[in-house]
């Protein structure tokens, strides 16, 4: 057995929890989460970062099958916890189907948020898609091969495309919640919000068969992660444009690739705004 092939079989003797979000998300929150574990190691944007290929991987998707042979399967295989949690919203960015090229089938938590509140913490953070440095070092946009297309997206305020990757990511989730479905893995739909419910973390600990040694421990360690505010966005100014109606522009121009995706972002988050 060649090294490569050696090193994908011990990354294959993990069970990997990886994410599909957009960021903005509490994903930090999450890795917390699952440190509660004993039996998890959880990562949230650590080296070694899928930032350094993310922007070449969008045209490049061989980028994404070195870095991970050569960089992260490493760093995994030398894990000792039977559970290896990652909680980076790039990993979704093109990373999932090298991974399973390559063998190795990663559960998947969708974490969402309501894409309004993902788009104005991301407008305030200035982080713009396709526009702004970090927008573009971080997120996809609407230039990029494979992305919910968006007509004359140039001509866009910024707070449409903040918008918009909100529910490119939306789509991603549906897209690959069902497919990693249909490959027989764990997949656990939530909100950070509704993770600071204990009854949800018991959930999701059941979905991913996570051993609790003590219940009451553990619940005493989610109201104290639960308590704590990670990685948070300064309090959001009042914004002066009509929000609804740029999204509507929005939603017009994505609607004819994408008809079904309004109503079930309705859906989702008709209780959080």
């Amino acid at each position: 057995m060649g090294t490569q092939q050696a090193l994908i079989e011990q990354v294959k003797e993990k069970q990997l929890i990886h994410t599909v979000t957009a960021g903005r998300t509490g994903t930090a929150f999450l890795q917390h989460l699952f440190r509660l574990f004993p039996d998890v190691d959880s990562f949230h944007e650590e080296e070694p970062s899928y930032l350094h290929v993310m922007r070449r991987v969008q045209t490049q998707p061989a980028e994404a099958t070195r870095f991970l042979t050569k960089f992260k399967f490493p760093v995994i295989a030398a894990c000792k916890a039977g559970t290896v949690a990652e909680t980076s919203h790039l990993f979704c960015k093109g990373f999932l189907e090298p991974m399973i090229n390559a063998g190795v089938y990663p559960d998947l938590v969708l974490l969402r948020r309501n894409p309004r509140r993902i788009a104005l913490s991301l407008l305030e953070r200035n982080t713009i898609p396709g526009r702004t440095a970090t927008g573009t070092d971080y997120l996809v946009c609407p230039a990029d091969p494979n992305t919910l297309p968006l007509p004359l997206w140039e001509g866009l305020t910024d707070y449409q495309l903040c918008f918009w990757y909100a529910l490119e990511i939306e789509c991603r989730q549906h897209r690959y919640g069902r497919y990693m479905h249909q490959l027989g893995r764990k997949v656990y739909d939530c909100t950070a919000r509704e993770l600071h419910r204990p009854e949800k973390l018991l959930e999701m600990a059941e979905i991913f068969s996570l051993h609790i040694p003590d219940r009451d421990e553990l619940l005493r360690q989610h109201r104290e992660v639960s308590s704590t505010d990670y990685n948070k966005t300064p309090e959001v100014r009042e914004q002066v444009f009509d929000i609804d109606g740029a999204e509507q522009e929005v939603w017009a121009g994505i609607s004819y690739y994408e008809p079904l995706l309004y109503q079930r972002v309705s859906d989702r988050y008709q209780d959080e705004v």
